[in-house]
C-alpha cells in the first residue's frame, strides 16, 4: 500500500526548502474534486513511490497559482484544461507528459430531504426551488465546477436568474458541503461529488452539451521528471486498475 502523508507534511516538506530532485515523498497537486479518487487509485499501484505520496487537493487555480510560484509539486491535476494550459504556457509543465486522466460531469444537488427531481430549461422553477436561499457552486471567477456551471446556465438561458442567488466556494467540494450542511438548498457540483455523500441526492443533470467537456489532464511539472516515483506515479493512474477506481467513484473515461 502507498504511504500517505498529510497536507501538512507537505507544507514542512515547502518550509525546509527540500530540492526538487532529492529524496521525499511524490507530490501530486490535484483538483479537490478529485482528490480522493487519485489517493484510492494510488493504492492500486504495482511500485509505490520508494518514499510514498502526498495527495494535495484544492482548487485547481489555487494549485496553478501555488506552482506558478514555486511550490513543489511533481504531478499536477487540473479539473480543466485551463489551468493547464496556464502552466504550459509558462513552460512549467512537461508538455509531452500531458494527457487526460479521466472526465466528469455537472449535477444539481439538493438535500435527501428534499430530492424531488428539478427540470432545467428556460422559465424552469429553479429560483422557486431555491426560495429564499441560493445555489452552492464554485466560484465561477476561478473554479473550474463553477465556470462550466456558468456557461451551462447560460446556454441554457437561465444565468439572469441565478447569478444573484450564488452562493460562490473557494472549490468545489465545499460547495457540495453548504448543501449538504443545510446551508444552500442546491448546489452544482461534479457527478462524482455527487456520489461521494450519502447526504444529497442529484435533482437534475446538467446537459452535457450546454457546456465545455469536463476533463482532468494530468503533467509532470517541468523538472521533475526524474524524481524517483514521480513517472510512475503518473503510469499508475493512467493504468486500467486506477481507472476502474475512477469510474466506481463516479468519472467518466478520458
Amino acid at each position: 500500500m502507498v504511504p500517505f502523508r498529510s497536507i501538512f507534511a507537505l507544507l514542512a516538506i515547502a518550509a525546509c526548502g527540500s530540492p526538487a530532485d532529492g529524496p521525499g515523498p511524490v507530490r501530486i497537486y490535484v483538483a479537490a474534486s478529485a482528490g480522493d479518487a487519485v489517493q484510492a487509485a494510488l493504492h492500486t499501484c504495482a511500485a509505490p513511490p520508494p518514499d510514498g505520496a502526498v495527495v494535495v487537493p484544492a482548487s485547481s487555480a489555487r494549485l496553478a497559482r501555488q506552482i506558478e510560484h514555486g511550490a513543489p509539486a511533481d504531478l499536477f491535476i487540473s479539473a480543466s484544461a485551463e489551468w493547464m494550459d496556464h502552466l504550459a504556457d509558462r513552460g512549467q509543465v512537461e508538455a509531452s507528459s500531458r494527457r487526460v486522466l479521466m472526465g466528469n460531469s455537472l449535477v444539481v444537488v439538493a438535500s435527501t430531504h428534499d430530492a424531488s427531481p428539478l427540470v432545467l430549461s428556460t422559465g424552469a422553477p429553479l429560483t422557486h426551488r431555491l426560495g429564499t436561499g441560493r445555489l452552492a457552486v464554485g466560484d465561477p471567477e476561478h473554479v473550474p465546477a463553477g465556470r462550466y456551471a456558468r456557461e451551462a446556465f447560460e446556454n441554457l438561458g437561465l444565468w439572469a436568474d441565478v447569478a444573484p442567488r450564488l452562493a460562490p466556494a473557494a472549490d468545489v467540494r465545499a460547495a457540495l458541503m453548504l448543501v449538504e450542511r443545510g446551508e444552500a438548498p442546491l448546489g452544482v457540483v461534479y457527478a462524482s461529488d455527487a456520489e461521494a455523500s450519502d447526504r444529497v441526492a442529484v435533482v437534475a443533470a446538467v446537459p452535457a452539451d450546454a457546456h465545455t467537456p469536463i476533463e482532468y489532464p494530468l503533467a509532470i511539472v517541468a523538472g521533475r521528471a526524474d524524481r524517483p516515483g514521480v513517472q510512475d506515479s503518473a503510469d499508475c493512474l493512467w493504468s486500467a486498475a486506477a481507472q476502474q477506481v475512477f469510474a466506481a467513484r463516479g468519472f467518466e473515461g478520458p
